[in-house]
Order: C-alpha cells, then sequence, then structure tokens
C-alpha cells in the first residue's frame, strides 16, 4: 500500500509541475497574450452550441524552471555520500570525472551484492534440478526392471496383465513430472531477470546523464538517485528499483520504476551532449541545458490552444490527433 501511495504522489507532483493537476482546477497567471488566432471549424448554426472553433497562438511566461546545475551536482554529492559544493564546474560532470567514477563504482557494487545473492539461489536450484532427476532416474529404472519382468511371462494371468498396464501407465507419470521442469524454467528466468537488472542498472548510474525519449517527445537530464524498494522482496522485480532523473524542464524531476525503462514507446540512453531548447540550438554538455534554461527568455514561450465549444471541438481535437 505505501509503495502505491509513493508512486501515486510522485506522478501527481510530476503533472503538477508540468501544470497539469489530477486533483483539482488550478489558476495559473500565464500572463498570456494572443497574437494571432485563426478559424478551423465555422460555426454550422446560431445555437450556442454550434460556435466556430479557433486555434490561438499566445505568448506567456514559464511557471517553473529546473533545477540548476549547481543543484543536480549536490543531488548527485548527497547521494553518493560526497560533501557539497559552494561552485561547479564542468569537470565536476566529465565522464572520466571522481564523481561520475564513484558512481559507476557504486552501481556495480549494487549489481555485485545482487548477482551473489541470486548466483546463491541458482545454484540451489541446479543441485534441486540434479536430485530430482536422479529420483526420477532411479524411478524409471525400478519400473523398468517390474515391466521385463512382466513382459517375459509366457502365459501371464489377469492380474499379470492389469500390473502390465499399471506399470506402463507409471512410466507416463514420470515423464509427466514438471516439477524438474519448473525449477529449469525458474532458472532461465532469473538469468534474464539478472541481464536486464544489469542493463539498467549500468546504464543509469548515479551522476549519468540521459536523454529520455518517447512518442511524445524527448528529455534531457541527469541521474540523481537510484534507490531499492526494499518493501518489494524480489530484488529483480519491475518495481524493486526507482531511477530518479533530474531533468530540464519545469518537471524537475521525473521517477522510473525498472520496469518502465527501455520498453516500447519509452527509451532512455547515455549521453554526454545535447542540442539546447533555444536558439541557437546548439549541442552542450547536459548539465549546460540546466542552466541555459535559468536565464529569462527575450520573449516568453509560445503556446497554442483551442477556443471551441464542446461538441465541435471533440472534431478540433480528432483532426489535432491525426495532423
Amino acid at each position: 500500500m505505501q509503495i502505491l501511495e509513493e508512486n501515486f504522489n510522485e506522478y501527481v507532483a510530476q503533472r503538477e509541475a508540468l501544470g497539469e493537476s489530477l486533483l483539482e482546477a488550478q489558476t495559473l497567471d500565464l500572463q498570456a497574450q494572443t497574437i494571432g488566432r485563426m478559424e478551423v471549424k465555422p460555426a454550422t448554426s446560431d445555437s450556442l452550441f454550434a460556435g466556430a472553433s479557433y486555434v490561438e497562438v499566445v505568448r506567456c511566461r514559464a511557471l517553473r524552471k529546473p533545477l540548476t546545475s549547481l543543484d543536480v551536482a549536490n543531488r548527485v554529492r548527497s547521494v553518493l555520500g560526497l560533501e557539497a559544493i559552494t561552485a561547479v564546474s564542468a569537470a565536476e560532470f566529465a565522464a572520466e570525472s571522481p564523481v561520475r567514477q564513484l558512481g559507476r563504482d557504486r552501481a556495480e557494487q549494487v549489481f555485485s551484492q545482487v548477482a551473489d545473492a541470486v548466483n546463491q539461489r541458482v545454484q540451489k536450484l541446479a543441485i534441486a534440478i540434479e536430485q530430482l532427476k536422479a529420483e526420477q532416474t532411479e524411478k524409471l529404472k525400478d519400473i523398468h526392471a517390474r515391466l521385463d519382468a512382466l513382459e517375459k511371462v509366457e502365459a501371464p494371468t489377469k492380474e499379470q496383465q492389469k500390473q502390465l498396464e499399471k506399470e506402463k501407465k507409471a512410466i507416463q507419470r514420470v515423464y509427466k513430472e514438471t516439477e524438474s521442469k519448473d525449477l529449469e524454467r525458474e532458472q532461465v528466468a532469473l538469468a534474464g531477470n539478472l541481464t536486464r537488472l544489469q542493463d539498467r542498472l549500468l546504464l543509469c548510474p548515479v551522476g549519468q546523464p540521459v536523454r529520455l525519449f518517447n512518442k511524445e517527445g524527448a528529455l534531457y537530464g541527469i541521474v540523481v538517485q537510484v534507490k531499492r524498494i526494499e518493501d518489494v522482496q524480489n530484488p529483480l522485480a519491475g518495481g524493486a528499483w526507482k531511477f530518479s532523473i533530474a531533468v530540464a524542464d519545469a518537471a524537475r524531476e521525473v521517477t522510473l520504476k525498472l520496469s518502465e525503462i527501455n520498453v516500447e514507446n519509452r527509451w532512455l540512453a547515455p549521453v554526454e551532449v545535447g542540442h539546447q531548447y533555444r536558439p541557437p540550438f546548439e549541442s552542450v554538455p547536459i548539465h549546460q541545458l540546466f542552466d541555459d534554461l535559468q536565464k529569462t527568455p527575450t520573449k516568453p514561450d509560445k503556446l497554442s490552444q483551442a477556443t471551441c465549444w464542446l461538441l465541435p471541438g471533440q472534431k478540433v481535437h480528432q483532426l489535432h490527433q491525426q495532423s
């Protein structure tokens, strides 16, 4: 229950940071100014419910800025047990910096601990499988011995014939025993899940700059925490780990579970540079994007919005989705 509550609160916080509250309507001082208006669907009648639909382009101010590169650096340092700094340089975020190397070392250590526990389980499974197969072999040996003796009888009685059929069915039952196969499947699943965890942990060590992207777009950020969720007993489960990523965006931080990384329509890739969100749109180190967005732009951001009656607006929304 606590995990569900934490996940929900994190999701709500992220949506509110983007101005999309799920719980209540909010009045936001965007200081919006309309700079363009275009009719996309004319009125169909004089009815209040059949008025024209318009798309407006407005200038508005950003409501929230991302963390500064100094804030991000200190978040990383705090998680790694390092002292905070009062000024930050590019060397702090360099790929071979001591901080980045410590983040990679910690990821290796964490994975090594999990791998040791999983490998112990795999070894126990291997022993259990061998024991089950040995027991199965002994059962078959005994059954075949009785079966051979019965088949050598030249004129078997009815009782011997019944026993012969029972022994044949006993062989089939032994071959159908699935306990060892179930353990073998668990072995394969453990190996696959361990590889998946290794890929994610070593892909996203604390301090690693990343690019998050899905069908809606892309964000750049830096991994600031990798947390083991202790309430989830299985360390290989999709919800056993949380990756917190400070993003160069108004959302400030995105939290992903292990099962949400590099799945359909949601990808994460390690990067060292990214394209600026504003002119001159150059490729710069990821940490610089955080500071770029602290500066007040020469012009407010542009947004487009639809102004329409509800029913006509449905068609406008459908057209927008298809475009």
